[in-house]
Parts: C-alpha cells; structure tokens; sequence
C-alpha cells in the first residue's frame, strides 16, 4: 500500500499548524506566535518538519504504518495523515512547557491553561480514527512519565556531578509522547503488539537527537548553569568550565553515543519492517558527522581568545 510521502506530511501538519492557530483567540495567539518564534525549525512562521535534525514528529505515524503493512495488517493513508496532523499540534503543546521549565519563558498560569488546550485539541484529532480504552490507558501512562521527567530534568540539570546515562535515559521520557501518534496508528489496526520495539525504535531516535542538540548547546548550558550528559562525556565535572581541549577531546565520546542510539533504530526498523526509519538514521548519522567534522576543524585551525 502507498502511503503518503514524507513531504506530503509535513505539508498537512504545516497547514494543520496553521489552522489551529487561526482558532487561537487573541491573547492565546500572541502566546502561541511568540513560541514559534523561538523555535529554531521555524521560518516564516511555517515549520520544517524534515530539515537535518527535525524530530520526526511527522515521520512516526508513517512508520508506524509500514510496521503495520509489514506485519500483515492495513493502515490507510487518511489515518497516517491525521495521526501525523494531531502529532504536530501536540508536539507543540510540550514545546509550550519545555519553554517555561527550561527557560521560564512566559506566564505559568497562561501557559497551563493554554497547553492543556493545545494538548486536548490533538487528542481530539487523534481519538478520531478510532483509538481503543486500552491506548488511552497507555497514554495516560505516557503523560505522567512525561511529567515526572519534565521535573526530574530540572533537578538534574542544577547537579553537575548528577548527570550520568542513567539520568539521560531519565530525562528522555519527556519525548514519549512523540510516540503517541505512531502508537495510535498501531492500535487502531489492530497492531498492539508491535507497540513495545516501535517505542524503542523512537525512543532511540529521540536520544541521538537529543545528544546532537546537546553537545551544540554545551556552551551555553554552561553559561547558563545547566549540565547534561554531554558535558560529562565531555569530562565537564563539578565547576569546571568547557575549554576548547574537553570539547576537542571528548567529541568522539559523544558521537559513538550517537552512533550507538542510531545503531537500535536502523536495528528496529529493520526488525520492524520500516525501512523509512532506517533510513531516517543513517541519513541523521552523515548528517551528524558532517556537523561535528566541520566543529573540530574550526577548533582546531580558530585561534583560542587571550
């Protein structure tokens, strides 16, 4: 069966996007403008779901389809369309908030009133091709590991000596609910049984791009009193700052993490019969290598500040 082309959903959740800002009343808007405008996958107003290290919010619900397919069932392609519409509006509803714990952009009161109802929107939008009592179960599941690692992050990210991979496998529950619409796709054909290795292979992905995003924050983490796992590959202990040495030293640790995550989802996919996952990660991993080889040759050859 065909299904729709990634391009073709990222055009949808673009107009979806769209769509549910244009029901925005004005004070709603404003706040809604003003977090696109943070966000680096955004011109124009208009998202890039596809660009080198884009979640692959629209991406998932397609996978999810073909694992469908090659286990023997049917997803059709309306259903892949408004899985991955409900994905975008809801993967905004979590940028809302990581905006206001990460960074304390925005009003607390105005922003919980206003992600609930982004977040109720795109379930609304999902439920409509046909969810069953058990998927709400799990993703009720989803949400509160979502917000325990929302808080769990904050608290870990204060201690820098705290910060380990068990602590990063902590924090990445805050991206389960990427998974959502994928796991939705699986239910209501009838492919429950495939949700545990789909999750992994999200999962995984999620983390290698959470790592690339990482290690080019890490300085201004840093400045701004944060840690991550990064740093601590990087051999950013304690208080100690971020030199140009650590940061040359310690790249090759970062990426074999990288490498490592992009590993078990070209391995799942596979497992999976998604070949579009696959895919997806070895394209993010040349992507990745292209980015940290031009890194380390700018160190390497830009004079260090006196």
């Amino acid at each position: 069966m065909a299904f729709p082309s990634p391009d073709r959903l990222a055009t949808i959740a673009r107009q979806a996007t769209v769509t549910f800002a244009d029901e925005l009343g004005p004070r709603s808007r404003a706040i809604w403008d003003a977090m696109l405008a943070r966000r680096a996958e955004v011109s124009a107003g208009a998202p890039d779901y596809l660009h080198s290290f884009a979640q692959p919010i629209v991406l998932v619900p397609l996978w999810a389809a073909q694992a469908v397919t090659a286990s023997g069932g049917a997803a059709d392609e309306a259903m892949v369309e408004t899985a991955a519409a409900a994905g975008a509006i809801g993967y905004y509803a979590v940028r809302l908030q990581d905006d206001l714990v990460d960074e304390e952009m925005g009003d607390p009161g105005a922003i919980a009133v206003l992600s609930s109802a982004v977040l109720a929107s795109a379930q609304s939008r999902l439920g409509s091709i046909g969810l069953s009592p058990g998927f709400w179960r799990w993703h009720s599941g989803v949400m509160l590991r979502y917000a325990e690692a929302m808080q769990f992050e904050a608290e870990v990210r204060a201690n820098p000596g705290g910060y380990d991979e068990a602590a990063f496998d902590q924090v990445m529950e805050r991206s389960r609910p990427l998974v959502v619409p994928g796991v939705a796709v699986l239910d209501a054909t009838g492919a429950w049984p495939l949700r545990s290795d789909f999750e992994q292979m999200v999962i995984a992905a999620t983390s290698a791009l959470q790592l690339i995003n990482d290690l080019g924050h890490a300085a201004k983490d840093i400045s701004v009193g944060n840690r991550t796992w990064v740093h601590t590959l990087l051999g950013v202990r304690d208080e100690s700052p971020l030199t140009r040495g650590r940061l040359i030293g310690g790249m090759d640790r970062v990426f074999d993490q990288i490498k490592c995550r992009l590993k078990d989802v070209i391995d799942l996919g596979r497992d999976l019969g998604v070949p579009e996952a696959a895919g997806w990660a070895e394209k993010t991993e040349r992507a990745a290598a292209d980015r940290f080889e031009r890194l380390l040759v700018w160190l390497l050859e830009t004079p260090p500040r006196r």
